[in-house]
Parts: structure tokens; sequence; C-alpha cells
């Protein structure tokens, strides 16, 4: 089987969910450059009464993402609260604060920025998928959701 992806003047030849370095946002798609994804959570160490280790604890497990990826220039950093599926994981997350540029030459940007995903806050969109809720949320206190 084969299907025309989204980078112009290529065709992919085999298993259409293949990983193959491309990211988007909005309607515009770059190249990754350097991905980082972590499972995450708290240790909580308890102690016995002779201070040896009985259990531990690991709480609010879930997955950071750090991304570097190459845009054309116009192409804007993503928003606070944005969505983005996680490779290899199978969840989708927020973006987190602190996306930024860190160059830009012959029309093109490199953008980098950070993402979360909670097990403990993740539903089910209809699809199988995990995703954490996000809202945008007013200062007369209405809050609309982040798609």
């Amino acid at each position: 089987m084969s299907f025309n992806t989204n980078i112009p003047g290529h065709v992919l030849i085999g298993d259409e969910d293949i990983v193959f370095g491309t990211v988007m946002l909005g309607e515009d798609f770059g190249e990754i450059t350097k991905c980082d994804l972590e499972r995450t959570g708290k240790q909580i160490e308890i102690e016995n009464n002779r201070n040896g280790l009985r259990a531990l604890i690991i709480a609010n497990p879930g997955f950071s993402l750090n991304l570097e990826t190459t845009f054309d220039a116009s192409v804007e950093p993503p928003a606070i609260g944005d969505p983005i599926t996680f490779p290899y994981a199978g969840v989708i997350g927020r973006v987190l604060e602190g996306a930024k540029i860190t160059w830009e030459s012959k029309g093109s940007r490199k953008l980098s920025f950070k993402a979360a995903h909670w097990d403990s806050m993740a539903v089910d969109n209809g699809s199988g998928v995990l995703t954490n809720p996000a809202y945008n949320i007013s200062t007369a206190g209405v809050s609309t959701p982040i798609a």
C-alpha cells in the first residue's frame, strides 16, 4: 500500500502508522530535530522504623516531552495548552510555558517547546487515545475548551 505524505514530493510505501520525523503545528508541517520523551513521576519513600525503605510510591505518573523542530519562518510557536500527540506513548499532552524560537535562517526557524501528560487527568476522547482536557479561562471566569 502507498499513499501521499504531507511532505511535497514524497510517497510512503509500507505501514501508514510509521513515525518518520515530521511534526504538525496547525496546518503546517515541519521537521523534528530533537525529541526527548520521558515517563515521569514523583518518588515518595516510606521508611520502616529502622530507617530502611519499606515502600516506594511513584505519584503523579505521566509523560514529559521536549521537542525541537524546524518550520517555515511564518509558523508561530504553539500556545500554552495546545494539544500535541506524543510519539510512542499513545497519549495527547498539552504544551507548557516556555515555547521559544531558538534561531531563524534562510526562511526557516527552529522552535522548541515542552509538553506534558498526566495519567491522573487522562480522559478517553472517544478514539481510545488518552488526553488531558484544557481550558482557556477569561477574566469573567468563563472557560472554553482548548481543542
